[in-house]
């Protein structure tokens, strides 16, 4: 009788120690799959490529600043593509603030005769469109549509202007 109480005792013991090392190990969280998202195909992501080339007699031989918004509202890419290029510099910093959320702005400086490369820009889903604001002491310079933003365009800037072409 001795010995099944020792052997009792030894199997609660026994359950007593497992049960504790059961309860501290360590366990494994197991992610959950993120629910299905809608995708609408036409709102895809993807890539705008600029091709560019800098004329040697690009801006009186002077850098040209140049950006390029990406506009997630359709009212907000009208207004920017309308903007004067000189209004959109003075006013840049406060539009992007203003406009946080449908705004993304690429900046660059371009030099005369500067070999560029190609520059790829992602481009994300709910983008509209995009305007490219080239920096010429020109008053009438003008901003430049870009209706489909997830494309290859080249990008040529002369001595007194910009100009950008979709592909052939």
């Amino acid at each position: 009788m001795d010995t099944d109480l020792h052997r009792g005792l030894l199997w609660r013991v026994l359950f007593t120690i497992l049960m504790v090392l059961c309860a501290c190990s360590p366990v494994k969280k197991v992610a959950h799959a993120p629910a299905a998202v809608a995708h609408d195909a036409t709102r895809a992501g993807g890539e705008m490529v600029l091709n560019v080339t800098v004329s040697a007699d690009a801006n009186q031989n002077s850098p040209i600043p140049v950006d390029l918004a990406l506009v997630s509202d359709k009212g907000l890419l009208k207004t920017l593509a309308q903007m004067p290029v000189a209004d959109w510099f003075a006013k840049r910093s406060q539009l992007q603030a203003d406009h946080a959320k449908q705004l993304a702005v690429k900046s660059w400086e371009w030099v005369p005769g500067q070999a560029v490369g190609p520059i790829p820009v992602k481009v994300a889903p709910a983008v509209d469109g995009a305007v490219i604001f080239a920096e010429y002491p020109s008053p009438t310079a003008k901003a430049v549509l870009v209706n489909n933003p997830r494309q290859t365009l080249t990008v040529a800037a002369l001595a007194d202007h910009i100009e950008v072409h979709p592909p052939k």
